[in-house]
């Protein structure tokens, strides 16, 4: 079991406990909150150094946020390392939408803007009784968001945030970047669109607060999904100790000259 979790966690199958960024998280929270329960749109960059948490912050968010409303919204997640233009991006978001609403190619406009609108449509249905339209939202986010503002004439982002400032289906927009100044890379008719809503995500200030995250990565807490508090409460109790006193060893262990190695290299 324990071994599961830990394997889960190294692999970005289940994400590693936040540490010393209740802040920053109570902000992308809040965001995601607007547009999936009361329908906002929203755009938001999340910047910070590789390895300082912007990742598990969102993916965090967005499990909470499925714990309560599984139903009502979709994730798409686009990278800008893998989706090199505009045209690879948009069939990356049909190909994650088709995937749950089986689409046809017919449907799909001649172009970026119609193309998007046809999809974000397709997620609207009446109420039950008719009288209103009903809109999933649609959360995305965009890994290396600075690759995505390379792009000629930045397209998809135009769309993207012309689509979260319009009336139609709520989404949100989250673009994660380790550039501080990605925002002078916006073109100005993109920028005008952007909400301008930032959220910095500090690294470890200190060796001491790095050593905190790595152990909190390594412990297992009872209240944690698909894990028996009841059936492996000694397990979990021994295993977390010896974490403790792996992490409380003199700073000559090999495991602490280790991350001071890696702390002081990042």
């Amino acid at each position: 079991m324990i071994k599961t979790i830990l394997l889960e966690r190294m692999t970005g199958r289940r994400p590693i406990p936040l540490t010393g960024l209740d802040k920053e998280y109570n902000e992308v929270h809040s965001l995601l909150q607007q547009t999936v329960a009361a329908g906002e749109g929203n755009s938001m960059l999340i910047i910070g150094t590789r390895g300082s948490g912007k990742s598990a912050l969102v993916n965090k968010a967005i499990t909470e946020l499925s714990n309560s409303h599984d139903s009502d919204f979709h994730v798409i997640r686009l990278h800008g390392s893998i989706h090199t233009d505009d045209k690879l991006a948009l069939r990356e978001v049909w190909r994650q939408l088709r995937r749950e609403m089986l689409v046809d190619d017919d449907t799909l406009g001649k172009n970026y803007a119609d193309t998007l609108a046809t999809l974000l449509a397709l997620l609207s249905h009446k109420s039950t009784d008719g009288s209103e339209q009903i809109s999933q939202s649609v959360v995305f986010v965009l890994d290396e968001f600075d690759l995505f503002a390379a792009h000629p004439r930045q397209t998809l982002l135009y769309n993207l945030f012309d689509n979260a400032q319009s009336n139609g289906a709520p989404i949100a927009v989250l673009g994660l970047t380790t550039r501080f100044d990605v925002a002078e890379s916006m073109e100005k008719r993109v920028k005008s669109r952007f909400s301008h809503r930032y959220v910095h995500v500090p690294s470890p200030k200190s060796f001491t607060a790095f050593q905190e995250i790595c152990k909190a990565a390594l412990q297992v807490q009872p209240g944690e999904p698909n894990v028996e508090a009841a059936a492996c409460s000694s397990a979990l109790t021994t295993w977390n100790s010896a974490i403790d006193d792996l992490f409380g060893s003199t700073v000559t262990s090999p495991l602490i000259a280790h991350l001071r190695s890696i702390y002081h290299k990042s």
